[in-house]
């Protein structure tokens, strides 16, 4: 049935109608990936759950369910076990300590030394097991220098992320004249609280102290720029470093591949510049060369919550 309003010629898609089609999905994804970036980052400092999901079957033994302790703004974490003689504390338990001696991520070396103390009693049905103050001593282990973020793309250790980032591996308690073995590490989804950074560290999954960056959403965005000029055809040229650009002026840590917290004027600028030569064709590859990640520096005072990574087996006679 032919309409009189409807004239054939209105069934053909114009150029404006697909462009401002294009531009409306690349406004979603941007959305979407500062979404999903926003999520990422709020899932840190997180006590482990009571419930993890993995509950045993019925003809298996149930774990000891973990028990916390609040001092002030400190909080133990505690997994007791059951060894005649001997007081226990799992793997997973959590104490809050002070580093006290400053780590730089550009100067740290793999085997230095670090001193830290514990905020809190480490308490055990009512008996000290070590007091506060006590003194925890480890190494700087498992450093990942600063790189480009073309190298951080390519490297499993910290992937995407090209700044530095380092672990601790805490190895001795010492009180009262004795000292016990531990083997423990920066507590994996933590804050490490500091006053006097600028820029917010976490501990990772794997127990890394990082700067957080999550790179994925800005992969996305730099998948729907292409696709985006890939359909402009003759276009794309001009279509690639202007979205690109664009990007990166509403989010500079897109443009320099790198967290950007407090941007600058000519942080901006530079950010932009750099989008520009990333939507170009092969662009990526100049601007991942080009880019790099940061330092970070740990400050003496600093607070942080620590794990146990293997079970923690004091002698009830001798206190070791």
């Amino acid at each position: 049935m032919h309409h009189p309003w409807l004239h054939p010629r209105d069934k053909q898609c114009k150029p404006e109608t697909i462009w401002l089609t294009l531009l409306f999905v690349f406004s979603q994804a941007m959305v979407a990936s500062s979404a999903q970036a926003g999520s990422a980052d709020d899932k840190i400092d997180a006590p482990p759950s009571r419930r993890s999901g993995n509950e045993p079957s019925a003809g298996q033994m149930r774990p000891p369910l973990p028990t916390a302790s609040t001092q002030g703004s400190r909080t133990l974490w505690l997994k007791p076990g059951s060894i005649r003689g001997a007081f226990v504390l799992k793997s997973g338990s959590r104490f809050p300590v002070a580093i006290l001696n400053e780590l730089n991520s550009d100067t740290a070396k793999s085997g230095e030394a670090i001193e830290a103390m514990l905020m809190v009693p480490l308490e055990y049905g009512g008996v000290i097991l070590a007091p506060q103050g006590a003194r925890i001593r480890g190494r700087v282990s498992n450093i990942v220098g600063q790189r480009s973020s073309l190298g951080a793309k390519l490297s499993s250790r910290n992937w995407l992320n090209a700044s530095a980032a380092f672990t601790i591996c805490f190895q001795e308690i010492s009180c009262a004249g004795k000292q016990i073995a531990i083997c423990a590490q920066p507590a994996p989804d933590t804050v490490v609280f500091s006053n006097n950074e600028d820029l917010p560290l976490k501990v990772n999954k794997s127990g890394l102290i990082v700067l957080p960056f999550n790179g994925a959403p800005h992969i996305a965005t730099s998948v729907a720029i292409s696709g985006i000029s890939f359909a402009s055809g003759p276009f794309s040229l001009i279509t690639g470093p202007v979205l690109s650009t664009a990007a990166s002026i509403v989010s500079p840590s897109f443009g320099l591949d790198r967290p950007v917290p407090n941007a600058t004027a000519a942080e901006r600028l530079r950010a932009a510049a750099t989008g520009a030569v990333k939507g170009l064709p092969g662009g990526f590859l100049v601007s991942g060369m080009v880019n790099r990640g940061l330092d970070f520096r740990i400050p003496a005072g600093t607070d942080m919550t620590v794990e146990l990574t293997q079970d923690l087996v004091i002698d009830a006679t001798t206190g070791r």
